[in-house]
């Protein structure tokens, strides 16, 4: 077996407080997720907590999106860690933590990193023809950027409104 991590990281214009919702509750994944838009069917379940540890992701869908579950198993103050678990195309588990820590006065850096292995004959297919950090590294980024524009959007719609209030 042969381990891997990939990485990948985002400066966010919002605290980290305002950045955590969208990691820890899985339903403000669609808003960002780089595989959302694998199936426009994709079938989504969601049960245990609402937010944060014991919040249950299923999901299933076509050839492209496949099938599995993500359960978050803890949350720290700068800290969101996901066990995944892929039934289809083929089983595999990998670790997924996110880390959101402050960066400068009103900014959060976001760090999403996977720590997984290959297991198996599938395992060594995919370690050959395809590595995990070329394949799931620009998949990272595009997600990191999405996330980046749906909080700092968001954010910029509450804030102004706020103010619009006063």
């Amino acid at each position: 077996m042969a381990s891997y991590t990939v990485s990948r990281s985002v400066v966010i214009d919002a605290l980290p407080d305002q950045v955590f919702p969208y990691i820890a509750r899985f339903p403000e994944w669609m808003k960002w997720s780089p595989f959302e838009g694998a199936d426009p069917a994709l079938r989504r379940v969601y049960t245990g907590a609402a937010e944060g540890t014991g919040a249950v992701y299923e999901w299933s869908g076509n050839a492209k999106a496949g099938e599995g579950s993500m359960t978050i198993t803890d949350v720290t103050s700068c800290q969101v860690h996901i066990d995944t678990e892929f039934v289809r195309p083929f089983k595999n588990e990998t670790r997924h933590v996110f880390a959101i820590t402050p960066h400068g006065g009103a900014a959060s850096t976001v760090t999403w990193t996977m720590h997984g292995e290959h297991k198996g004959f599938m395992g060594l297919v995919t370690r050959l023809m395809m590595p995990m950090e070329k394949f799931m590294g620009p998949e990272f980024e595009k997600g990191l950027e999405a996330l980046k524009r749906v909080v700092e959007t968001e954010n910029e719609a509450e804030t102004g409104s706020a103010s619009s209030e006063a």
